[in-house]
């Protein structure tokens, strides 16, 4: 129930991690990946989801949701 698989749409390289962009339906997660992952955009990805690290933000206030 933790596992998400999605579109790449934007990869930001950090230097030792990674900032993926992934489009799953109609939501868009930020991924923290090791910088070392060979991701690209348009490629297809599966994440699995740390439950207790997860984050949540309002999409029009952009505040994190508690």
């Amino acid at each position: 129930g933790n596992t998400l698989r999605g579109t790449v749409e934007v990869v930001e390289s950090l230097g030792a991690e990674s900032i993926v962009h992934l489009r799953v339906g109609q939501d868009e997660l930020l991924v923290k990946v090791d910088g070392a992952a060979a991701v690209a955009p348009e490629q297809e990805m599966e994440v699995v989801v740390d439950l207790n690290r997860l984050h949540f933000f309002d999409p029009e206030t952009e505040d994190r949701v508690a």
